[in-house]
């Protein structure tokens, strides 16, 4: 039996290296994007018949249907919904607009919430889900010029602990991921060395998509059943440095 996985944000960066992952282990899957543009060639590897797409704003009140639209459109059922989607607006708060601070929010938590309300009730009918929030370890640790961001990415765990314990009598997990410094776009556009980066990591280096994916991918697997509610980080160690 088919089993389909959606990531959200998955165009790029670590939403792509999920998708790959889950690729892999054998799930279909349907990769989201903001915007219409040439992806496939990310997944030339694969069988055109094992992945969808779909484009929309999850910032839009309107995503949640839309995604159901696609899903009856498509007949799939998705078994793992993995919240990837999510944006930086970097700033001092005195200094940023209203718009540009809450959009990180918009993005990564009202945007798990639409999708999470599309495919929720199907897991629980089956009595088997997984639902992935990719957070950060700015949740727990800040960072100057990002409370925005850590601000979205801490409700996102909030929301996590909270609906594992509504869903996890009905064979559905809820997790958070909270990954570090990971090579991607997004954390170039920081504008931080790489070697400077990797010296503050106790491991001695910056991770990678595939340190992220390998999680999400156990994450999924039966063996995982009492693994619910928890925010894991993905960092190399350096959540427990910055305690030091």
């Amino acid at each position: 039996m088919t089993k389909w996985a959606l990531i959200t944000g998955s165009t790029r960066g670590i939403g792509a290296g999920i998708a790959k992952r889950l690729l892999d282990d054998g799930y279909d899957v349907i990769v989201h994007g903001r915007s219409r543009q040439d992806v496939q060639h990310l997944f030339s590897e694969y069988a055109e018949h094992r992945i969808k797409y779909w484009f929309a704003d999850l910032r839009d009140a309107d995503a949640a249907a839309e995604l159901e639209t696609f899903l009856k459109q498509e007949s799939i059922e998705v078994d793992v919904l993995v919240n990837n989607a999510g944006v930086s607006r970097d700033g001092f708060i005195i200094r940023q607009s209203v718009e540009a601070w809450t959009e990180a929010y918009m993005v990564a938590v009202l945007g798990a919430r639409h999708m999470t309300s599309v495919v929720l009730r199907g897991m629980l009918k089956r009595r088997f889900g997984r639902i992935i929030n990719i957070a950060s370890i700015l949740s727990t640790h800040g960072r100057t010029g990002q409370t925005g961001y850590a601000a979205a990415k801490g409700a996102l765990v909030s929301m996590t602990k909270s609906l594992a314990v509504e869903v996890a009598r009905r064979g559905v997990t809820v997790n958070a991921i909270s990954p570090g410094f990971i090579e991607t776009q997004m954390t170039e556009a920081l504008g931080l060395s790489k070697t400077a980066l990797s010296e503050r990591i106790p491991v001695g280096r910056m991770g990678t998509a595939d340190d992220v994916a390998n999680m999400v991918s156990f994450l999924c697997r039966e063996e995982s059943s009492y693994v619910t509610g928890q925010n894991i980080s993905v960092c190399g160690g350096l959540s427990v440095s910055l305690h030091q």
